[in-house]
């Protein structure tokens, strides 16, 4: 990553947003696997999140450079904590599931976090753009 961003940078790139991974023990298809894969995927999370922040720290030192962070992991942790404050009805099951003939998709995607065992429904991915715009936005 870090050579992606210092070959954009001696490109003329100056801004940079850099999501973290969100807390991979939330999704539906980890707490599925019970709470050792969920102490996994936490750890897993973390180390990935604090190499990013040193990959970030590294970089700080290019001139004009901007490196926003992005707090994928919080915003997440927020929607959890209350999904009814997003307008969400559901923050902890997948919207679509395996196996099941005739009702597969759930009836209501834009009221759901999860799409699928990990990735977010498009009401999700509009929580993420909306959080990276107020990132971007503010000085």
């Amino acid at each position: 990553m870090a050579d992606n961003i210092q070959a954009l940078w001696v490109s003329g790139a100056r801004t940079f947003l850099i999501p973290s991974l969100p807390n991979l023990a939330i999704t539906p298809a980890v707490r599925a696997l019970g709470p050792p894969a969920q102490f996994a995927a936490t750890q897993l999370t973390t180390a990935y999140n604090d190499a990013l922040d040193g990959v970030l720290s590294a970089l700080q030192g290019l001139p004009q450079i901007k490196l926003v962070r992005l707090d994928i992991n919080e915003l997440f942790e927020d929607l959890m904590a209350a999904p009814e404050a997003a307008g969400l009805t559901n923050a902890e099951d997948s919207c679509l599931t395996f196996g099941v003939i005739g009702g597969a998709i759930c009836k209501t995607p834009n009221r759901y976090l999860f799409w699928d065992g990990i990735h977010p429904t498009k009401a999700g991915h509009g929580f993420i753009a909306g959080a990276a715009f107020l990132a971007i936005a503010s000085p």
